[in-house]
């Protein structure tokens, strides 16, 4: 009994400074993870000019495991976005061009039997990638959409009935061709709720276009020179992410904030209470929205330095996690009346209960 009333401080003692010394490890952890976040979010800014937030939300976006539409003009270098971010990570690029004539098997990937070897082999398809840009989703047969959005919920492709994992880290940053076009078939609302959030860009000022077309004149010098160096040279891996996205994970959600994503979900479904809502808004939108705000918001305090999210969190990502799931009347469609108008009014009334 004396030795264990002798030994019994000390080891008190040992695991207040062990249990220090985890926190400490953990504060830098954190501390460094961030840093590197925000170094490649700034090296892909540098890389592609004029697009510091679509760049901001892209992060969020792999922060939070969700994915992105993209609804933008031709020729805003999102070929060049998508392949610098796998760079920054040591992450496998593929870029697929949907067209009608793509089948779900270019995407997922094959079997065979190879008779010089006597067994069956397997090639992959475009999906089994870190980084993945979908140009043109919507120019692609529903079954070919399927088996994109289907990848991209479960993480995983059937193959013969049998499943062959994605990565952990995968990321999809899909592009379509505006609703109606020619040749285009329209994603289901139930195929759009997949992805966390839609992004609208258009082209940059003609000041920071100057410079865009500057910097090509550079890579081009750069490319037919003697070195012929790479200006791409990756500083972080996918490890980075894993890490990152733990930590984001952490991030507390309060009862206020999380209050206010449902008074805001809440505005879509009791339309009877709101006519002007009724009057533009064909259906609520599900608990996968406000579950997509949550997340987003996390990522962004986050990337922020905040351990709590916060309304100004909620406000900077409610609108892309919403935008693509409301459904517009024909009435609010022949008045031009926008999703991001009918979200103004959500916001507002939101905010008054």
């Amino acid at each position: 009994m004396k030795i264990f009333a002798i030994m019994l401080p000390l080891l008190i003692v040992s695991f207040v400074e062990a249990k220090s010394l985890n926190e400490c490890v953990s504060f830098f952890l954190e501390k460094q993870t961030r840093s590197d976040i925000l170094q490649a979010r700034q090296n892909v800014n540098n890389r592609v000019l004029g697009q510091q937030e679509l760049v901001d939300k892209l992060f969020i976006g792999i922060l939070a495991g969700g994915h992105i539409l993209l609804n933008g003009p031709t020729g805003i270098a999102k070929t060049t976005l998508v392949d610098t971010l796998a760079n920054q990570f040591h992450g496998i690029f593929r870029k697929e061009q949907f067209t009608v004539d793509l089948s779900p098997t270019d995407l997922k990937g094959y079997e065979f039997f190879d008779t010089a070897k006597g067994r069956t082999r397997f090639v992959k398809g475009s999906l089994f990638g870190n980084f993945i840009l979908a140009d043109e989703v919507n120019r692609a047969t529903p079954k070919t959409q399927n088996a994109m959005l289907s990848a991209m919920e479960e993480g995983y492709v059937l193959i013969n009935g049998k499943e062959r994992k994605l990565s952990d880290v995968f990321f999809v940053l899909a592009t379509q061709n505006s609703e109606g076009s020619i040749g285009t078939y329209s994603l289901p609302e139930a195929q759009l709720d997949r992805f966390l959030m839609r992004l609208d860009v258009t082209y940059t000022d003609i000041s920071v276009e100057r410079e865009i077309v500057r910097q090509a004149q550079q890579r081009l010098k750069l490319k037919f020179s003697a070195s012929g160096k790479n200006e791409q040279s990756a500083q972080f891996s996918l490890d980075t992410i894993r890490e990152a996205r733990r930590q984001v994970s952490e991030v507390e959600v309060s009862d206020a904030t999380l209050d206010y994503i449902m008074k805001i979900i809440d505005v879509t479904r009791e339309t009877y209470k709101y006519r002007q809502i009724a009057e533009y808004l064909v259906a609520p939108v599900g608990p996968r929205a406000s579950i997509g705000i949550a997340q987003a918001a996390q990522a962004n305090a986050w990337l922020n330095g905040r351990s709590e999210i916060t309304g100004e969190d909620v406000d900077y990502v409610v609108r892309d996690v919403l935008r693509h799931r409301l459904k517009l009347t024909k009435e609010a469609i022949t008045q031009n009346y926008s999703a991001d108008n009918l979200l103004n009014q959500i916001l507002e009334m939101a905010r008054q209960q």
